[in-house]
């Protein structure tokens, strides 16, 4: 499925913003419900670190929250390299609670289940991602090691 799309090409507080936004016309309008215009993805690189974001808006909170947090950051010539990451599940389940009467019709079609129990199931799944909790990473780098913890929070 191809939608309409609009650049979003901009500077913010010295950082080049590149990303898109769909297109304001009915045929987006009737997608989803509209939920296509709550989403303007965009990229930025501040510095050493590359932000993706899904709106303009958070584009810009997360820019300004990075050049604080690298500008409190005193300057380290250990060569020691620290990446942190962290995926809350319950996200991936708001998003695909957004999704849920297409993904309700895609069990109907490729399962064969009646509606009513295409909907038990469809919702089943999206508890169990309530339930997993998030998941951290944390990578330290220093020049005669590497370091991985994987953490699992329920």
């Amino acid at each position: 499925m191809q939608y309409p799309l609009t650049p979003i090409d901009e500077t913010y507080k010295g950082v080049k913003i590149n990303g898109y936004r769909f297109v304001e016309n009915d045929a987006n309008k009737e997608r989803n419900d509209g939920l296509l215009f709550n989403f303007s993805p965009c990229r930025a690189r501040v510095g050493n670190q590359y932000i993706f974001s899904s709106t303009l808006d958070l584009t810009h909170k997360l820019i300004d929250a990075v050049q604080k947090e690298s500008s409190a950051e005193p300057a380290s010539s250990s060569g020691v390299t620290t990446l942190q990451s962290r995926l809350v599940w319950g996200g991936v389940s708001n998003y695909l609670g957004g999704i849920k009467k297409q993904l309700i019709t895609q069990n109907v079609l490729e399962q064969g289940n009646s509606p009513t129990d295409a909907a038990k199931e469809v919702s089943l799944f999206l508890n169990l991602f309530d339930q997993l909790g998030k998941v951290e990473t944390n990578v330290r780098i220093e020049p005669d090691q590497y370091r991985f913890d994987l953490r699992i929070v329920p």
